[in-house]
């Protein structure tokens, strides 16, 4: 009968064992990463009404969570806070920002998309590898 053992490197196990100890930290900033570029594009596209009321400083970034129903790992981008008018009434910055994204047939004000179009999957595929890479490498140079 024939008999086959195979011996992993010990270095090979250390690096796959460093990967499995760092892996939530490396998915959270991974999805932070991501996260980031999504914020800087939602700043830079914002219609210049937007930016003139500072609602770029209600722009924030959620901390890392996991969802209920499939246990993944997520970052929101969102908008807190009031904005106030020339008459004293507070509207919550959400729905100004959901009028600017979707128009208002009551108010007759048309569409300004701005937060569809600052998802580029491609940038931020980079972003994320780019914080994987950084645990990667930080694996092996703990050698």
């Amino acid at each position: 009968m024939a008999h086959y053992t195979l011996e992993t490197p010990a270095d090979v196990m250390r690096e796959f064992d460093d990967l499995l100890k760092n892996s939530q930290h490396m998915i959270d900033d991974m999805v932070t990463a991501g996260a980031e570029v999504v914020l800087a594009n939602v700043r830079q596209n914002m219609p210049a009404q937007l930016k003139k009321h500072a609602t770029a400083q209600t722009l924030h970034l959620t901390r890392v969570y996991t969802t209920p129903s499939d246990d993944g790992r997520n970052c929101g981008v969102w908008f807190g806070g009031y904005m106030q008018n020339s008459k004293g009434k507070k509207t919550p910055i959400e729905l100004v920002a959901n009028m600017f994204e979707y128009g208002s047939k009551e108010r007759e004000y048309p569409k300004h998309p701005f937060l569809r179009k600052s998802f580029h999957k491609r940038e931020i595929e980079r972003a994320m590898l780019k914080a994987q890479k950084k645990y990667i490498q930080e694996g092996d140079d703990m050698r």
